[in-house]
């Protein structure tokens, strides 16, 4: 089982906010790539990883959080 490390509250709480409003984000990775999009929703497995749901031009993206925090 991979540990993840906990999204920390302020994170959550402002991709939350751009969730509620849709806004279009732009994320960097831990690993130097970006992913562009408008913000949807965050879910979370049943192993506790945070996902980011992003709506792009190219399709729905599920970002977990020990990409992007």
């Amino acid at each position: 089982m991979t540990t993840h490390a906990p999204l920390a509250c302020d994170l959550h709480d402002t991709l939350e906010v751009a969730c509620v409003y849709h806004y279009v984000v732009t994320l960097l990775c831990r690993d130097g790539t970006a992913v562009s999009g408008r913000a949807m929703t965050t879910e979370t497995t049943a192993d506790k990883v945070k996902l980011l749901i992003v709506e792009s031009s190219i399709g729905t993206k599920q970002i977990p959080s020990v990409i992007y925090c």
